[in-house]
């Protein structure tokens, strides 16, 4: 029995150990179900949680359907406060002009442009819904351009951009009319009309034409005499947007002969000129240029051979205006203006100087600038030429900066090599003058 006994002990302790382990596997199980947990006042045993969430407190309760998310005292969540507006992105054409935006904060507001091309005509607002007035500057470019402005209310920590997308620029057509000028002998003024969108630049190589421009449009002056015909290019352009329209300019030449020519000097003086007219009609001298004069007795109309006597005024340079060598045209006209001849009067001014610089550039050198040092006003520079003695120099031009001569030269690989640069001047009496330099290309290494 004693033998019995202790086995049936045995058995007993087994099953104990059994039931539970079978009770700790139970509730590792129902822990790590969803919604199970200890509950330590309940003395260990699982406790499922209502809704499957966290529990609301009094400050925060929770929603009845167990979300665990806070909500007011009708369970609906509570909203953010945010600055609004009616459009956060606004296109624009390229001109200059206006727009608005509404926009609504619970706040006051206030505005930055980002931009300097965007100006803020409203630079602030108070809460509600108010309009936001802005302009923008023109776009002349080509390409579109994108802005932004700020609204913002730093206390509440609020801000919302508006983003500005500004259309490119469209060129218009140009349009210039008359594009061809004649002038008589004599000169005279004439009108172009010029229609574009855009800046442009009016630019001439002929010394004896004037321009002015004024309300868009240009006057073309000729006041001086030619002695032979002449022409020459306006160009009206803009190399913004590669746009380049030219007008034509000519006038006549002096009718009938060149009875003669006379050279006088700088200051001024008088010459007597013998006129022999074989013409039965009356004839008359007459000055085309405002500084040659006859004298009073030599005025009106005159018949059979007579000697006149000129008048000029000096040439002659000051501290503010540099006057080089001039041309002037007197004409001999028959009564009936059947005979118109001339006479030509070459004065003297100021001597024209010319400095050029040699220099030395290196064999990879394709374009340099060449100092040049002249007292030659713009109007003079028409009449400047300039030329090499090696076809390795491509170009030679005026720089803009008026000191300087650009030249464009090839590679150089082989040995050093020179070329002789030359500027030459010729002046209204004909006279030439010229200025060289030597350009020292290096070696290729």
């Amino acid at each position: 029995m004693v033998i019995i006994h202790r086995a049936n002990n045995k058995i007993i302790n087994i099953m104990k150990k059994l039931f539970l382990l079978l009770s700790v596997v139970g509730m590792i199980f129902t822990a790590c179900t969803p919604g199970g947990g200890l509950d330590e006042d309940n003395n260990g045993n699982l406790t499922e949680q209502p809704g499957g969430g966290s529990q609301g407190g009094e400050d925060n309760p929770g929603n009845p359907d167990g979300s665990g998310q806070g909500g007011d005292e009708n369970g609906e969540t509570p909203s953010i406060p945010k600055i609004e507006l009616s459009q956060q992105y606004i296109e624009v054409d390229f001109e200059s002009a206006q727009y608005s935006v509404s926009v609504t904060s619970p706040y006051s507001w206030e505005t930055i442009s980002k931009n300097d091309w965007i100006i803020v005509d409203t630079n602030s607002g108070i809460a509600g819904t108010k309009e936001l007035k802005f302009s923008v500057e023109r776009n002349v470019e080509l390409d579109i351009r994108e802005g932004t402005i700020v609204i913002k209310n730093e206390d509440a920590n609020l801000f919302v951009e508006l983003y500005v997308i500004q259309r490119a620029f469209i060129p218009s057509d140009m349009v210039v009319a008359p594009q061809l000028l004649h002038f008589p002998v004599e000169g005279g003024k004439q009108e172009v009309k010029i229609t574009a969108n855009f800046e442009y630049a009016v630019t001439t190589t002929a010394n004896w034409i004037t321009i002015t421009k004024y309300d868009g449009n240009i006057h073309v002056e000729i006041s001086s005499r030619t002695i032979e015909e002449r022409t020459a290019d306006i160009v009206i352009s803009s190399d913004k947007y590669n746009i380049f329209k030219t007008v034509k300019v000519s006038q006549e030449a002096t009718q009938g002969c060149i009875v003669a020519t006379r050279m006088v000097p700088t200051p001024a003086g008088s010459f007597i000129l013998p006129i022999s007219a074989e013409s039965y009609l009356a004839w008359r001298t007459r000055p085309l240029n405002n500084w040659l004069h006859l004298s009073d007795t030599d005025q009106g109309w005159m018949q059979g051979p007579h000697s006149i006597t000129v008048h000029y005024d000096s040439n002659e340079s000051t501290a503010f205006t540099r006057k080089f060598a001039r041309v002037g045209c007197l004409a001999l006209e028959s009564y009936d203006g059947s005979i118109i001849d001339t006479v030509v009067v070459k004065q003297r001014g100021l001597t024209p100087s010319m400095k050029l610089e040699d220099m030395v550039v290196e064999a990879s050198t394709t374009e340099c600038k060449i100092a040049f040092y002249t007292n030659l006003t713009d109007e003079c520079r028409s009449a400047l030429t300039f030329s090499a003695d090696r076809d390795w120099i491509h170009s030679i031009d005026y720089f803009a900066d008026g000191c300087h001569l650009l030249v464009k030269l090839a590679v150089n690989n082989g040995t050093e090599r020179n070329a002789e640069i030359l500027a030459t001047f010729t002046d209204a009496c004909g006279f030439t003058f010229d200025a060289k330099c030597v350009l020292t290309q290096k070696k290729r290494n």
